[in-house]
């Protein structure tokens, strides 16, 4: 009989992973759009990804980060204190050895990031500022776990 609330809990979690959150579904399919064109995984690797790392977060059990060359000409400066208007960061997830999702996030004009996650064929999961990408990176340098500011 106690196994019951934990299973409820299990299932669902599950069901707000699968369903996802998304608040901004065209300004997902074009942030889908923009980071296809620009070949999103021949940008910069974030610091400490050279290679695909092992991750201990919701993206997968290892992680391939890329950073826009916004991102990369802040990180050279040396003295960020938090990203620029137009930083744009993708994270490729993986199970496996396979890719099971891609994430990202972009900082907008208002100063806010816009987090998104995708399966890997585009169909987007979470959109906007989902509970569930801010609650994780509000412990982050200016909402950024992968790395650190300088």
């Amino acid at each position: 009989m106690r196994r019951y609330p934990v299973l409820l809990l299990m299932f669902g979690s599950l069901l707000l992973f699968a369903c996802g959150e998304d608040q901004e579904p065209e300004a997902a399919e074009a942030f889908w759009d923009k980071i296809q064109e620009a070949e999103y995984r021949t940008w910069s690797r974030a610091p400490g990804f050279g290679a695909i790392q092992p991750s201990r977060a919701l993206h997968g059990d290892k992680v391939m980060i890329y950073v826009n060359d916004v991102v990369d000409d802040a990180l050279e400066d040396g003295t960020l204190t938090e990203y620029p208007v137009g930083s744009i960061i993708v994270k490729d997830g993986y199970t496996g050895g396979d890719i099971c999702l891609i994430a990202g996030m972009e900082k907008r004009e208002d100063g806010e990031w816009f987090f998104t996650e995708y399966r890997p064929s585009g169909r987007t999961l979470y959109s906007g500022q989902p509970e569930l990408c801010t609650g994780c990176h509000a412990i982050g340098d200016d909402w950024v776990r992968g790395f650190f500011l300088n």
